[in-house]
């Protein structure tokens, strides 16, 4: 598994939900704002750092997640192995967030301190 200061450097975009049909496609549950944006900022990667090239090929805006195919997933039996796999993008092809938002990674692994003298 990743550690944080590798984890750090990456926004997590999507999870691998399920699988769509026979011909390998997935469902990703997306963590963006807008479902066309999941494949805005670059290639998309797991936790070890492999890249899923895709292609959207739906929307279930109700359900927040994406259907696409992947290079070189053409089987369910491929698809159901990816199922539950995060994607992430580079922190650095992520545009700045707007004043007094941040991405969840940037809060994240951060020690946190009490305000007052409290064991």
């Amino acid at each position: 598994m990743a550690g944080p200061s590798s984890i750090s450097s990456r926004v997590k975009l999507g999870v691998i939900s399920g699988t769509h049909g026979v011909h390998g496609r997935v469902k990703i549950r997306c963590l963006t704002e807008s479902l066309d944006s999941l494949t805005a900022y670059g290639p998309l990667e797991d936790e070890a750092g492999k890249v899923y090239p895709m292609r959207i090929t739906g929307m279930q805006e109700a359900k927040g997640q994406v259907i696409a195919e992947i290079e070189g997933i053409t089987r369910m039996e491929q698809a159901e192995a990816i199922v539950g796999t995060a994607l992430y993008v580079k922190r650095s092809a992520m545009p700045e967030a707007e004043k007094g938002a941040y991405y969840h990674v940037d809060v994240s692994f951060r020690p946190a301190h009490l305000s007052r003298d409290q064991p």
